[in-house]
Order: structure tokens, then C-alpha cells, then sequence
């Protein structure tokens, strides 16, 4: 009941979209900055360190602005202008409030200086470089607009040497602050791009690592990996799988009279066959020059013969033509199940030997592996 509470506060106040709710935060964190402001001012008017009247101003300029901006973001307004966080508007309004501070009351300027200062840093992530340029021009232009016009009227109370100083201090740390801060950001974000990038590079040498260059089968090494983990698995589930082997028929004869890089083509080609006809958890390795070797967990024997007819036909009745005229593929397999406590090593032997026979056979067909000593062939 708590959480379904909780949810409805958030889908209330912070709105509908995660997009909607961080603009809101993130208006709530500024918010609380401003807070202490107003609080600051309660205290000084309170120690009669500030008028009533400028303080009740720049009180009433803070809480307007905050629920204009609560506003705009909440109604979905800011994100039908294709401003989501109104970033930029937020920050020039920060720049108002200073400006108004160092206006209307002299004993917060130098607060009001630093507090530009943080506005800057704080929110310079989220502009664009033109966007920081105008916005530290348009600080200092409205900062010495005050003190000008001030100098121009006379106004009492202000030392002119020492605001002239403040405003040449101003005039090169903000610049300087903004161009580091704007350095830091860049080098940030070249660290991300490279964070990414070196990601990127490690899952690609992991992929290649597992996967052969040529047919994105599997690697032998890999396979035999899962192979051994596929026994350990059987021991535990007591469930039974199967492995077979499967050899290009005449392959060798492909390279001969066509060339290697139409073998290459054609390894390809069968690869992608093969994959495409696996059942859902079943996994191909290239075991050998032509030869692949089919993993087929969960699976019996007569599942994984008709597995394998199933790739048979998807092979027969590919274009292979388009390597070379009246050229047509076909390939041997052997298939043998995995009983209890049989090691690897006799499994792969099995289906080897049941490949064997299909080869000695006649070719294009598959040959199972029984508990008996001869391998039976049972598909052509």
C-alpha cells in the first residue's frame, strides 16, 4: 500500500515519463539552492541587514520562476517545444536573479558573484558551447550595466574603485572558469567516446575469440567448452543430447576446380544454411577445414535425425549455381546420443564413426550412432 502511494505521489507531482520526472528533480534541485536563499534573506531582514522591500522582490522573482518553470515542465509543454529540461531558460534565469541581488541589495555582492559562479559550473553540461558564451556574456553585461549605472547617477554607498575591481576580477574568471569547465566537459566526454569505443572493441574481440572469421560458427575450442559443459549438465539432469558431425561432400574437389575463394563462398553458404534450420538452443562449430560439428542439448536421437533431414533439405534445395553452373552440394553426417557417464572424447568418437559410414556409404545421407557396433544409416 506504501509503494502504490508512493507511485501515485510520483505519477502526480514528477509526472507520467522518466523524461518528465528528471526535469522535474532536477527543477527541485535548483529549487532547494533557492531555497536557502530565501531563507538567508528571512535572516538578514530579520538582523536588519536588508530592506524588507528588495528582499519581498527577489523572494517573489525566485517563487515565480519556480512554479513557472514547475509549470511548463509538468503540463508537457517544455517537451512539445522540443525543450524537455528548458535548460538554457533556467540558467538565464538564475543570471536574473543574481543580477537582481547585486542590484537591489549591495550587502550580497559578493555572494551574488560566487553564486554566478556556481550557476555556471553547475549547469554548463547541460548547455551548448554558444549557449555558455551568451549567457556568461550576458552576465557580465548585465553586471556592468548595474555598476555603470550607478557610477552615472551617484549613487551613494558604492565604492566605485573597489566595484570597478570586483567587475575586472568577474570579467576574467568568468571566461577563464567557463573555457576549463568546457575543457573538463570535452575531456569527459572523450573519456566516454573512448570507454565506449575500447567496450565495443573487447566485445568484438570476445565474438571473434568464440566465433570462426569465415562462417561465424563457432569455434572449435568454444564448442568443445560447451560440449564439456553439456556433460556435466546431463549428470545433474540425467537429460540426453546429442552431437553430430557434418562433412561437405567432394569439398576437396571445390577448391581444385573452382578456386579457394569460391570454397570459402560455399563454406559460408552451408554455415548459414545450417544455422538457419537449428532448432532454439542447438549450436554449430566449424571443427575442421570442412567440417562442422552440431550440438543439440534436450535433444534424443530421432529428434536430432530429423534436425539434421531438416538442414538436408534446406541444403538440397538452396541456389548453389550461382558459385558455379550446374554445381550442387550435399554432405555426410554422423549422430550419436550421449548416455550417462560417457566422456566427451567417446561421443565425438561415436559420431565420427558414424560419419564414416555415411561417407563409405554413398554420401548425402546421415548415419546414427546405436549402442550397437556398427553405425546404421537411417536417411538419405
Amino acid at each position: 500500500m506504501a509503494k502504490l502511494t508512493l507511485h501515485l505521489i510520483s505519477l502526480t507531482f514528477l509526472g507520467p515519463t522518466s523524461a518528465m520526472r528528471r526535469a522535474i528533480l532536477r527543477l527541485a534541485w535548483m529549487l532547494c539552492s533557492y531555497s536557502f536563499v530565501l531563507v538567508s534573506l528571512v535572516l538578514a531582514v530579520y538582523l536588519d541587514r536588508v530592506d524588507a522591500a528588495p528582499a519581498r522582490l527577489l523572494g517573489g522573482y525566485i517563487l515565480a520562476g519556480g512554479l513557472t518553470f514547475y509549470a511548463l515542465l509538468r503540463s508537457g509543454w517544455a517537451h512539445r517545444h522540443n525543450s524537455p529540461t528548458m535548460a538554457c531558460p533556467q540558467v538565464l534565469f538564475s543570471i536574473g536573479a543574481v543580477l537582481l541581488a547585486y542590484a537591489t541589495i549591495p550587502f550580497s555582492r559578493t555572494l551574488a558573484l560566487q553564486w554566478l559562479c556556481l550557476i555556471l559550473v553547475f549547469d554548463m553540461h547541460r548547455l551548448q558551447t554558444a549557449q555558455i558564451w551568451a549567457c556568461t556574456a550576458l552576465a557580465l553585461a548585465g553586471l556592468f550595466g548595474i555598476v555603470g549605472y550607478e557610477q552615472l547617477t551617484h549613487t551613494t554607498g558604492v565604492n566605485r574603485v573597489g566595484e570597478w575591481i570586483n567587475m575586472g576580477m568577474t570579467a576574467i574568471t568568468l571566461p577563464v572558469l567557463v573555457t576549463v569547465s568546457g575543457l573538463a566537459r570535452r575531456l569527459r566526454r572523450q573519456n566516454e567516446r573512448q570507454r565506449l569505443e575500447m567496450a565495443e572493441a573487447l566485445s568484438q574481440m570476445q565474438m571473434l575469440a568464440i566465433h570462426d572469421g569465415l562462417t561465424r560458427t563457432l569455434t572449435r575450442r568454444h564448442m568443445q567448452q560447451l560440449l564439456d559443459e553439456e556433460v556435466s549438465r546431463q549428470k545433474r539432469t540425467r537429460r540426453v543430447f546429442c552431437v553430430a558431425m557434418l562433412d561437405l561432400d567432394w569439398f576437396k574437389q571445390v577448391n581444385d576446380r573452382l578456386g579457394h575463394a569460391v570454397g570459402d563462398a560455399v563454406l559460408i553458404d552451408f554455415a548459414a544454411q545450417v544455422q538457419s534450420a537449428l532448432d532454439k538452443g542447438h549450436a554449430v562449430a566449424r571443427w575442421g577445414g570442412e567440417e562442422f560439428l552440431i550440438l543439440m542439448p534436450e535433444t534424443s536421437l530421432p529428434e536430432a535425425i530429423t534436425a539434421l533431414q531438416r538442414i538436408r533439405l534446406a541444403v538440397h534445395k538452396h541456389d548453389w549455381q550461382r558459385h558455379a553452373g550446374n554445381f550442387r552440394l550435399t554432405f555426410s553426417a554422423g549422430v550419436s546420443q550421449h548416455t550417462v557417464d560417457d566422456k566427451p572424447e567417446r561421443i565425438l568418437a561415436m559420431a565420427d564413426g558414424a560419419l564414416y559410414t555415411a561417407k563409405s556409404t554413398g554420401r548425402d545421407r546421415t548415419c546414427a550412432a546405436p549402442t550397437s557396433p556398427e553405425p546404421e544409416a537411417v536417411s538419405t
